[in-house]
């Protein structure tokens, strides 16, 4: 059983995470961070044996749709029209700089 977390572990904490805190704020850190701790051990007295883990509590299903290739219809947006304003293209397809090195064009 963990005991209290007493100031100089607040400060330690604080410490490691770059945070500035006033004395006043560690008193009151300290006493907050040993009531969570004391929760946490009233939950460790809590026979689980029998319980099944589980990822969420109540069952849940995908409700997206699968993915098949279709065609894609938008009234009044052409090819051309996606394409007017590009900065480069190579034939009918956006040419964007490469990434994984020299491309070669």
């Amino acid at each position: 059983m963990a005991g209290p977390i007493d100031e100089s572990a607040v400060r330690r904490a604080a410490k490691l995470a770059r945070l500035s805190l006033s004395n006043a704020d560690v008193s009151k850190f300290a006493q907050q961070l040993s009531t969570v701790i004391s929760y946490f051990e009233q939950l460790r007295q809590v026979d689980t044996a029998g319980a099944e883990p589980l990822n969420h509590p109540i069952e849940i299903a995908n409700v997206t749709r699968p993915d098949e290739p279709r065609a894609v219809h938008c009234d009044g947006f052409t090819i051309d029209a996606a394409l007017a304003n590009a900065p480069d293209l190579h034939g009918r397809y956006f040419r964007v700089p490469g990434v994984f090195g020299d491309s070669g064009s």
